[in-house]
């Protein structure tokens, strides 16, 4: 089975070995390189050579768009312009915006660029497809570059030629639209039907299917795929498929059925939603090219598609090539030759992603060139898995560090064995730097690092900075107490009610430096923390007087939820009593 007509166009220059050989050295850093650069790069290649001086580069590349655009009668805002060469902007970031790749097509024809130089600008230089064929403008701009192209006329006639077509025929679809026909969902079909029709027949094609270019329908074929591909994902994970006569038959295929988060970290073999506390986030993967991250797979997002949310094309095309790569990968054999098998996925994937209007996967695009280059690996799932856990690690260390280089007279390599040594836990981390960062700490860094933990080694790390945090028996009394909080905390008007001022005052220390916490405006206690404090041989006399003070609290007065709070408090009685 060959690949589709598109895919060739994108993939011809290259033979099926080299896709191979180019997936296979992909590194994410080739994508750091600034817009303006491979503007430039792209320029020399075909015109001139510009000055080596950023300054001079960034004139001489501005003059000769200037030029080229006034040449072919083409707008380019200036300040667009001045955002690209400066490196204000980079719009491959947002590949999926209009107006952007309105701009880029003007940039291309300022060029005098044919058809595959508009394609090679596009893979290149803004890291996506040309000609969005479900675009009616850009459907337009299709049909005359192919034209031109099987023609021999060099040079950009067909974005003056597609502007003029578009434009009568947007006048005419909003006039009438009784006649319109039923839309063509596949984009293949689109272009066969219309390749052998002169302009007139094609302005009159567009005028009667105003439909197959309307948004809703843009990627609804897209949408239903990626719903039924999330279904298919779901049956063929063993953590997530259900067991036989449960509900959903032989397995999820609705998308009510979908469980988002839970597949998306089956699939990318991390939780997406880790922090840091006050330093910041994480897992957010941000240390990698923006154009790689930019709209990124979430549970978020593909909840967002499968219900019929607003998305973007970016969203939709991301999520699109992680199911089928996750689908095609997930059990195969293990006998299959890996070459093999690199050429029959990226058929397969290029093929159901050209049917839907999809840019096809190769390597020189970020999210493409990932995919691909863990497709070329001896498991793919595996190599997807171990490329992001690595990223998602060194991004860790990397907020982690500024957070534990506040710990006075730590040195950097010791910060960095130990946040090693807390596997990177934001929490622990959080909790280590301030206890450590307490004048009446007597515990040192290097005796974490050095320790052996064995089976609850979270617990058994809080328990060493609980001892050796130097804890005032006040402080200790407090703790005692927080760890009676409910685990979504108390409101702070509640938490005024409850503690004493000197209480209040003591608890603010404590959530300072990591053993209560205090976020928006509510006080509560991780549950690590509360139950090391629970197997502590404490008096309890503390604990005892805030239940006390607790039940003499009334009622009357509180809002709904902090009274649900304090009865969750007071349920704890008998708990304590048996604990103590």
């Amino acid at each position: 089975m060959s690949y589709g007509p598109l895919t060739e166009g994108h993939i011809g220059r290259l033979s099926r070995g080299e896709i191979y050989s180019e997936a296979g050295e992909w590194r994410p850093d080739a994508y750091t390189l600034p817009f303006s650069e491979r503007l430039a790069e792209f320029y020399e290649s075909y015109y001139d050579v510009l000055p080596a001086d950023h300054a001079g580069r960034k004139a001489a590349l501005a003059a000769a768009i200037n030029k080229g655009a006034a040449d072919h009668h083409v707008k380019i805002s200036r300040s667009t312009l001045n955002e690209w060469l400066s490196g204000g902007r980079d719009p491959s970031v947002s590949s999926s915006d209009e107006q952007t790749r309105e701009n880029i097509y003007r940039l291309c024809a300022a060029f005098d660029l044919d058809m595959e130089l508009t394609e090679e600008l596009f893979e290149k230089v803004f890291f996506t497809r040309a000609f969005d064929l479900k675009a009616m403008k850009e459907f337009a701009f299709f049909f005359f570059a192919r034209k031109d192209f099987k023609d021999g006329v060099e040079g950009c006639r067909w974005y003056q030629t597609g502007e003029k077509v578009w434009e009568d025929v947007n006048g005419m679809t909003r006039a009438d639209t009784s006649d319109a026909e039923q839309p063509v969902r596949n984009t293949v079909l689109l272009a066969d039907r219309t390749e052998a029709m002169n302009e007139v027949e094609f302005l009159r094609f567009l005028a009667s299917h105003p439909q197959t270019f309307a948004k809703e329908n843009r990627f609804a074929r897209a949408r239903e795929r990626i719903r039924e591909y999330a279904g298919k994902a779901c049956r063929m994970t063993p953590e997530l498929a259900p067991e036989s006569g449960q509900r959903g038959g032989r397995g999820r295929s609705r998308e009510a059925d979908i469980p988002y988060e839970p597949l998306m970290n089956c699939i990318l073999g991390y939780a997406q939603r880790s922090t840091v506390g006050a330093a910041g986030m994480i897992s957010s993967l941000k240390s990698l090219p923006p154009q790689l991250i930019s709209n990124f797979p979430t549970g978020q997002i593909l909840r967002k598609i499968c219900i019929g949310d607003v998305c973007s094309y970016d969203q939709i095309y991301k999520m699109f090539c992680l199911l089928l790569f996750y689908c095609y990968h997930v059990k195969l054999p293990a006998s299959m030759n890996r070459e093999q098998r690199f050429k029959e996925f990226l058929r397969f994937a290029n093929l159901s992603l050209e049917q839907e209007g999809c840019t096809e996967l190769y390597p020189r695009q970020p999210y493409g060139g990932l995919l691909l280059f863990c497709a070329a690996q001896e498991d793919p799932i595996a190599a997807l898995q171990e490329f992001i856990e690595t990223a998602v690690a060194e991004e860790s260390e990397t907020v982690l560090l500024e957070r534990m280089k506040q710990v006075p007279g730590l040195r950097p390599d010791t910060c960095l064995a130990l946040i090693r040594c807390l596997d990177r836990d934001p929490f622990l981390t959080e909790l280590t730097a301030g206890t450590l960062s307490r004048e009446t700490c007597t515990l040192k860094a290097e005796t974490l690092i050095h320790a052996k933990y064995y089976d609850d080694r979270p617990g058994e790390i809080i328990q060493m900075l609980y001892s050796g945090a130097g804890f005032s028996p006040e402080e200790k009394s407090v703790l005692e107490c927080g760890a009676l909080l409910p685990s979504d905390g108390i409101s702070g008007e509640l938490f005024c009610l409850l503690f004493s001022e000197y209480d209040r005052e003591t608890a603010r220390a404590l959530a300072a430096c990591g053993w209560l916490s205090c976020e928006k405006n509510r006080w509560s206690m991780n549950y690590r923390v509360r139950r090391v404090l629970s197997g502590q041989s404490v008096s309890g006399s503390a604990a005892r007087g805030f239940l006390k003070s607790a039940s003499d609290v009334p009622t009357e007065g509180l809002a709904p939820k902090d009274a649900a709070q304090l009865k969750k408090i007071l349920k704890q009685r008998q708990y304590f009593t048996d604990l103590h």
